[in-house]
């Protein structure tokens, strides 16, 4: 089995990639609303939404920040529910520093 070593710009297209995944598990069904989730959660997280911003961040960033976005749409999907996007954004800023402290 041969293994490819991915370069730094495949790398954070892939980091971006998951997430897009993770952020559309936490989706609402609504666009509006959806954006402003995706929005709230990105620049709390990444300091910025758009894409090309994201495609220039380290990948390490990339992967705890896809990381914090699954654990936040497992929280919602087990049930948690946040009343407004400030607490949203705090919460995952909260999970993301406890994923940095792990690591």
């Amino acid at each position: 089995m041969q293994l490819t070593v991915l370069g730094p710009a495949e790398a954070q297209r892939q980091a971006v990639r998951r997430i897009e995944t993770a952020l559309g598990l936490i989706a609402t069904g609504l666009a509006h609303r959806d954006r402003q989730i995706r929005a709230a959660i990105l620049s709390e997280l990444a300091g910025t939404i758009a894409h090309g911003e994201l495609l220039q961040k380290p990948v390490e960033l990339l992967d705890a920040i896809a990381s914090t976005i699954t654990t936040l749409g497992r929280r919602l999907r087990d049930g948690f529910a946040y009343e407004t996007l400030l607490e949203l954004q705090t919460e995952a800023r909260a999970i993301f520093s406890r994923l940095e402290r792990a690591r």
